[in-house]
């Protein structure tokens, strides 16, 4: 068999891309066997190849006149989750109850069907579907009468299109030197890996604030938050962060109903020292584009894998240096998109 070709050996190597280089490697490997009688270990030193993929390239040019042809359809053990009525079944009791394991649903298919399937079965087929099994996300249990006072002021804000320009959202948030929630990739067959979890398990609480300008005040506290510490605080750091950056203009503060907040001592400072004062819905930490902020800087934090309580404050206050502000403002636009979900969603919590 001769096969005629114009194709010379000196545009080997000038491909655009990977698919376009392993073309012409097939189609040489047909030439260099029917043209110039080439064995199969002789072709394989020649291009770079194993003897067993210049095999099953020609064995394919044989059967198929087709390097590139690929019978896959009748290949491979046939699926037992193939019937639509088997998968639909299937489907449906996820639906139903999501709370149920892959080896209940074993099961329910063989008592249903009487076919006998494996777990890892059942895995391979929900992965096909886009079904993987995930811990649900905590989130607060609303009162009827939370969720309207969350949809009146959604719908104040929205109503007034106030983009929260001269807003200071402010909260606190317990950083633990050891969480865990990092991910790593493991290997078929081996073992899961440890990590040492220290003992004691410090933690630290801060106080912070920010606002469309950047950062407006950062404090490491001492233990827990009281009435007298949180007067401090915001006395000591609000007022001086706020006042140089907004330099005698008017400014609102937003803070949650923490029962440190609400004291009268600190509602009367809060009425002698700051101009406006939000209405914080109960139980609304997706109101507070801070909480995002947090959530941030614990990933970091946690990266930074700190051993010691020292470690611990320095990599906390490395990460509060680091928020940039364009991340502050993305959060705080972050809250038309809740304010909507909640009035189109009965007040519920933002997912």
């Amino acid at each position: 068999m001769m096969i005629e070709t114009n194709m010379s050996t000196n545009i080997y190597n000038k491909f655009d891309n990977y698919e376009q280089e392993e073309a012409y490697l097939k189609y040489k490997m047909v030439v260099l066997k029917y043209d110039s009688n080439y064995s199969l270990q002789k072709i394989a030193d020649e291009l770079g190849k194993s003897k067993s993929q210049v095999q099953k390239v020609l064995e394919k040019f044989k059967n198929f006149a087709n390097v590139h042809y690929n019978n896959y359809s009748n290949c491979g053990r046939k699926k037992i989750l193939s019937e639509d009525e088997i998968k639909n079944f299937i489907l449906n009791i996820i639906k139903e109850n999501d709370y149920i394991t892959q080896q209940e649903l074993c099961g329910f298919v063989e008592e249903k069907f009487g076919l006998k399937v494996t777990q890892q079965t059942i895995s391979n087929f929900l992965k096909n579907f886009g079904v993987y099994c995930n811990s649900k996300l905590e989130i607060p249990i609303l009162s009827d009468k939370n969720k309207i006072k969350r949809i009146e002021f959604a719908r104040y804000h929205l109503s007034r299109n106030d983009k929260f320009s001269n807003v200071v959202f402010s909260d606190e948030s317990r950083f633990q030197m050891f969480t865990n929630t990092r991910k790593v990739f493991v290997r078929k067959g081996e073992s899961r890996p440890f990590i040492g979890k220290p003992n004691p398990n410090y933690s630290i609480m801060v106080w912070g604030a920010i606002c469309r300008k950047g950062k407006v005040a950062f404090k490491i506290l001492d233990g827990t938050m009281n009435s007298e510490e949180y007067l401090k605080v915001l006395n000591d750091h609000l007022i001086t962060g706020a006042s140089k950056i907004f330099k005698g203009a008017r400014w609102r503060f937003q803070q949650d109903n923490a029962p440190c907040h609400k004291s009268y001592l600190v509602k009367e400072w809060l009425s002698e020292n700051v101009p406006v004062t939000l209405s914080h819905p109960p139980q609304s930490p997706d109101l507070n584009p801070i909480e995002m902020i947090w959530a941030w800087m614990k990933k970091i934090v946690e990266k930074s894998r700190p051993k010691t309580k020292t470690q611990l404050k320095e990599a906390i206050e490395n990460a509060w240096e680091n928020v940039p502000t364009n991340m502050i403002n993305n959060c705080i636009d972050h809250l038309d998109k809740v304010m909507n979900y909640i009035i189109n969603n009965n007040g519920n919590f933002f997912k």
